[in-house]
This record gives C-alpha cells, sequence and structure tokens, in this order.
C-alpha cells in the first residue's frame, strides 16, 4: 500500500522500500548534512582569513568608552535608527570575557546563531511535515541562509540583528509545539519577545506582528485547539506595548522620522521603494547582478508564486473551521510571510534612499538593493515555500501515482540544489579573502597614523578620527591592540626631541649599584661596572610634558658582556613608587656592537617625572651608547 495519513491530514505517499530503507536514509542524512557543512566551512574560513580588529559601527561603542560595562545609560542610548541594550550587553560581555577579540566574538556568534536557526529550523518543518525525508528535502533549502556575505565578516554587532529571528522562530515552535502549560508558555513568549523587542527595532515589530497573526488565525482553529495560539498570541502583543512605543521614540523623537537627513524615507506608493525591496530578495536567492533584468524577472516570479501561496491558504482559513495539525505548515507559512514582508517594508522604507546621487535607474536600483546584509530574514521564507509546496502535493487528489510524487518531492529538490551549487553559495573563502584585504589596509593605515602624535584619519576604513577610541582600547586592553605596534624611534633622533637624553644630562643622573669605567678608546659610549639590579633613575626637565604623556618610549643602546634582562619602571599619575606591576622588560643578547632596545609604556594618566632603568640583573660589565626617554602621544 502507497498511500497513507500524514500528521497534516492529508493523502500522502508511504515510502516506496529504497526510500524508506537504505538509500532514502543516506538520502536524509546527505540533504541534512549540505547545511551543517556549509556552516562548518563558514566558519573555518573565518578563523582562517579573520584579522582582529573593529569595523565601522563597532568603533561607536569604543568612542563612547562604555564597552564591557552594564550602565544603563548607555544600554538604552539609542544608535542607528534603534534602542539595542540586548546587542550593546552581549557586546559588553564580549569584552569582559573575549577583550573584545573580533574572531573569536565572531566566530562564537556565527556557530550559536546560525545553529540555533538550523535546529529550529529543522524541529519546524519536522512537527508540519513529520517525515524525516522531506523534512531533509525541505531543510536542505536553509542553504540559502547559510550563504556567504550576511551578518558575519565585518561588524561584530551584525549579528544583533538575526536575534529576533531566533525569537520568532522559538515562539512559534512553542505555540504549536510545546506542551506547555499557560504560565510556562507566557513566561517563556514574554522573554522571547522582551528580548526580540530590544535587541533592535525590527524584533519589535516582529513580535507584534507575530502576536496579531496568531491571535488572528486563532478564530479560525477549532476550539479545542485555539487557546495556545490565541494566549500566545496576546502575549506577544502584550510585550510589544513595551517595545513598539520605545523603538518609535527614537525614530520620531531622536531621528525626526528619517534615518539621515539628506535620505528621507521612501514610501510604497514610490516605484523606488519596490524595486530596493525586491532587489533584497533577489539577494537572498543568490540571484547574480551580471544580469539585473533576468533577475528581476525571476525575482518577481517567485514573489508572485509566494504571493499566490499565501492568499489562497489565508482564504483556505477564511472558508474553514481547521484543525491545528492539518494547518501547522499553512500557519508557520503564512506567519513567516507577515514577519518577512512587514520587515522588508521598514528596511525599504528607510535605506531606498540611503544611495549614491548616481543611482537612479530602475535596475541600478534594484541591484543596489543587494548591498548588505538585509537580505537575510527572506532567506528563513524559503524551507518553507518548499515545505507548502509538498504538502499541496501530498495533498492533491489530481497528482496520481507514487512515481510523480517522488519525482516532485525528492527529485526536484535535487535538481534546485543543483543549482545553487552553481552560486557562491559555498565561497566563503573568497568572502572572507575579500574582506580580509579591506581590514589589512585598514590595519596597515592606522599602524601608520599611530605613529604620529595627533588625529588617525583611516578615511577608507572608517570616516571619523579614531583617536579616543585608541585610546580607549589600550587603555582597557582591547585584544586588537596587540595587532597596533607604535615603532621604536631611532636614538639620536631629534623628530620628535626626546624629554630625556643621557649624554645631555648626565650629571642629573642617578646610580645605584652601578660603578662607572673608563671607556676602551675603541668604544663609544659609557662603560660601567653592573652589580646585581643595578638601578638608574633619570628625571625629565619637562615635569608638565611628562604629567600630559600618555604613551612614553624609552630607548637605550647597549652592548653587555653577558646575555641579561634589562626592565623599566615607570610611575603612572596618582601612584607613588615602582612596583613591579609597572614595568616592561626585555633580554639582550651579547654581541660585539650596540644593540638599541625601547620600551612603550602606556598610562592614560600620565606619567611621573621619574623613570627607572635597570639595565642588567647581574653582575657584568656593559656600555651605554644612549638612552633616551620621548613622548610618543599626549593626552
Amino acid at each position: 500500500m502507497l498511500i497513507q495519513k500524514n500528521v497534516n491530514g492529508g493523502k500522502v505517499l508511504a515510502d516506496p522500500e529504497w526510500l524508506r530503507h537504505r538509500w532514502g536514509k543516506i538520502l536524509t542524512r546527505i540533504l541534512i548534512a549540505l547545511p551543517i557543512l556549509s556552516l562548518v566551512l563558514n566558519a573555518i574560513s573565518w578563523l582562517r582569513f579573520g584579522i582582529d580588529l573593529p569595523y565601522f559601527d563597532d568603533w561607536r561603542a569604543y568612542h563612547v568608552g562604555e564597552i564591557g560595562t552594564f550602565n544603563l545609560a548607555y544600554l538604552f542610548k539609542p544608535a542607528n535608527d534603534t534602542l539595542y541594550p540586548v546587542g550593546l550587553a552581549l557586546d559588553s560581555l564580549a569584552y569582559i570575557f573575549l577583550d573584545g577579540n573580533t574572531i573569536a566574538y565572531q566566530f562564537i556568534s556565527m556557530v550559536s546563531i546560525l545553529g540555533m536557526l538550523l535546529i529550529l529550523q529543522w524541529r519546524l518543518l519536522l512537527l508540519a511535515l513529520g517525515d524525516k525525508l522531506l523534512t531533509a528535502s525541505a531543510f536542505c533549502f536553509t542553504l540559502l541562509m547559510l550563504q556567504p556575505d550576511s551578518y558575519w565578516g565585518l561588524q561584530n554587532l551584525a549579528y544583533h540583528q538575526a536575534i529576533p529571528l531566533i525569537c520568532g522562530l522559538a515562539a512559534i515552535y512553542i505555540v504549536l509545539g510545546k506542551q506547555w502549560g499557560d504560565i510556562k508558555r507566557s513566561a517563556a513568549l514574554g522573554v522571547l519577545g522582551l528580548i526580540s523587542g530590544f535587541v533592535y527595532i525590527s524584533g519589535a515589530f516582529l513580535i507584534l506582528v507575530l502576536g496579531i497573526f496568531l491571535v488572528g488565525i486563532s478564530r479560525f482553529i477549532q476550539m479545542a485547539e485555539r487557546q495556545p495560539l490565541a494566549k500566545g498570541g496576546w502575549t506577544l502583543i502584550a510585550t510589544s506595548a513595551i517595545a513598539i512605543p520605545a523603538q518609535l521614540w527614537v525614530i520620531v523623537v531622536v531621528q525626526h522620522g528619517t534615518h539621515r537627513a539628506d535620505a528621507p524615507l521612501a514610501l510604497p506608493y514610490q516605484r523606488d521603494f519596490w524595486l530596493y525591496l525586491l532587489g533584497k530578495i533577489s539577494r537572498s536567492l543568490l540571484l547574480p547582478t551580471a544580469h539585473p533584468l533576468s533577475s528581476l524577472i525571476l525575482t518577481c516570479f517567485v514573489s508572485l508564486i509566494v504571493a499566490s501561496l499565501a492568499l489562497y491558504l489565508t482564504m483556505k482559513f477564511i472558508s474553514n473551521i481547521n484543525t491545528l495539525s492539518s494547518t501547522r505548515a499553512s500557519i508557520i507559512f503564512l506567519s513567516l510571510c507577515a514577519i518577512i514582508v512587514t520587515y522588508l517594508m521598514l528596511i525599504a522604507a528607510g535605506r531606498t534612499n540611503l544611495r549614491p546621487t548616481s543611482v537612479t535607474a530602475p535596475l541600478d536600483i534594484f541591484t543596489f538593493g543587494y548591498i548588505r546584509f538585509h537580505f537575510f530574514w527572506v532567506t528563513v521564507l524559503w524551507p518553507w515555500l518548499v515545505a507548502i509546496i509538498f504538502v499541496l502535493v501530498l495533498q492533491n487528489r489530481f497528482l496520481s501515482g507514487p512515481q510523480l510524487k517522488i519525482a516532485l518531492l525528492v527529485i526536484m529538490p535535487m535538481f534546485i540544489l543543483g543549482v545553487i551549487f552553481g552560486t557562491d553559495a559555498f565561497k566563503h573563502s573568497n568572502y572572507y579573502q575579500s574582506v580580509q584585504k579591506l581590514r589589512l589596509a585598514g590595519l596597515h593605515c592606522i599602524i601608520s597614523e599611530i605613529q604620529k602624535d595627533g588625529k588617525i584619519d583611516c578615511p577608507e576604513y572608517n570616516p571619523d578620527d579614531l583617536s579616543s577610541e585608541i585610546h580607549f582600547a589600550e587603555e582597557t586592553g582591547a585584544s586588537f591592540m596587540r595587532n597596533l605596534p607604535i615603532i621604536p624611534i631611532t636614538i639620536g633622533t631629534d623628530d620628535p626631541k626626546p624629554l630625556f637624553r643621557f649624554s645631555e644630562s648626565k650629571p642629573d643622573v642617578i646610580f645605584n649599584n652601578v660603578g662607572e669605567l673608563t671607556a676602551d678608546e675603541n668604544s663609544e659610549g659609557y662603560k660601567f661596572n653592573g652589580g646585581r639590579n643595578s638601578e638608574i633613575y633619570l628625571k625629565s626637565k619637562n615635569d608638565a610634558a611628562m604629567r600630559k604623556c600618555t604613551h612614553l618610549e624609552v630607548s637605550a643602546t647597549l652592548k653587555l658582556s653577558e646575555s641579561d634582562l634589562a626592565k623599566v619602571f615607570y610611575i603612572p599619575i596618582g601612584q607613588e613608587k615602582f612596583i613591579q606591576a609597572n614595568s616592561k622588560s626585555t633580554t639582550l643578547q651579547t654581541a660585539p656592537h650596540f644593540k638599541q632596545i625601547s620600551f612603550e609604556i602606556f598610562s592614560a594618566t600620565g606619567f611621573m617625572n621619574e623613570i627607572r632603568f635597570n639595565p642588567v640583573t647581574k653582575p657584568q660589565v656593559f656600555v651605554l651608547n644612549e638612552l633616551e626617554i620621548r613622548c610618543r602621544k599626549f593626552e
């Protein structure tokens, strides 16, 4: 017998022998493995080519100087069209535990966010379809969600915008699949709603739209089964009543109804609004920009299919009182359609006009919609488009014969997957290599700029002066500062002029456990007989400059009789004496010629006008050619 009842109550295909046993299991595993493989390749490529350096919006937290804290005024400070205290709290946690390391942070957020989305998609698809092979055939279309150039690679904080999707899918699963009591369900939905509503403005509207949809659709579900949908929907609406006014306050009051003064809102009656919106849909499908007209036509065709199916399923709901078990797939598909359409309209309204003045032609506006990661939400819908087609085909009495159904349900997805393989879906390495070049250019520019005292201007990497951001990062120990060395200045240079030079100030220098010897005739410099832990105390004649200096460089040229450890001790303003914590050390090997050693010292508060230099730690003869103190940066 080849026909049986499925969980949706329709007549469906009972798997033939070859699908139900060995080959069916193998095919199921392959289809499940493809998205997982893509996620693994994504993560490995990022680890391989990632560079630890903030990018554009990430510098905002360093400029404010509050990252790593949970100050409420900081967490609820609006920026970039939204309140995002949840995201800022996550960034602070990353700063506390990872020192803001871009590579580690993006790896963790990528694996956790995409992993949770994959798990939720699988659980919901299985709940709706009830068959592992069919579920796997639809699930493999999450490959479009895992494509390169989404929320990872550039800004650390970009992934915040994916968190509402997790909250939304989890809320749907709780309402449709979890057999929880009213209190437990309401508490879980309330927490998800608050997280979504305060992680980004789009999350607030997601919760509102999902809540309204669940309440509305519950009216067409049998009385005995509608309670979870209705109560869950009202819980989400109540939660959105907290988040929506707060988010609208940012748009209406703070930003005066626009993203930027020179970029007014686009409205649905304008052509550009829809061209830009269709560009986002096209990008989610990985359609090429090289053939914009063909991509636009195909995007319109796919959008028409989605709209037609949504209308058809809505009319079916309105005309009947349905069971929950027979309509799960339709409820999930329609709820995602409502969420994604709302999101696309918000994005199109705010960002259509954020384009160069040269972009005016219809196809140019369409392809401009490909830029950036706002296509990501749309990719969540495509497995459900496939799933709803499966359900309609399986329930269609005019499509008879198991072989035809197999062709539609298995071979068709395999064909579409073949097309996807011809796109950039798995080209994660190529994307991260291009991002690496961008970050390297910024890294080289910043390294060059920090050698000077003054502004740090790298307009191609960031439009603003980064001086205060770099200062805060160094003060708080940001991991990327390890990539930004200050290159020592050669001793004897007067640009900038040193605050102290040994050859000019020797009479004022205090020695401890150091005896001066007569230098050899062929030796330059000053010859000393160093005892154990020899100490040389130095003072600049410019006390004010020492106090205002934040980056001090102590350099010396030495020759040692034996390899040894050289140290420099300093006293930040606010402290009273030399301590081990405020010291730097380096190893100097014995050599027949002088070697320069340099110590880069940072103090956000400035320095007391006394430096202790320990040229050697064990008794030996050493020759000091020169010793200088320079300020590389003033506060």
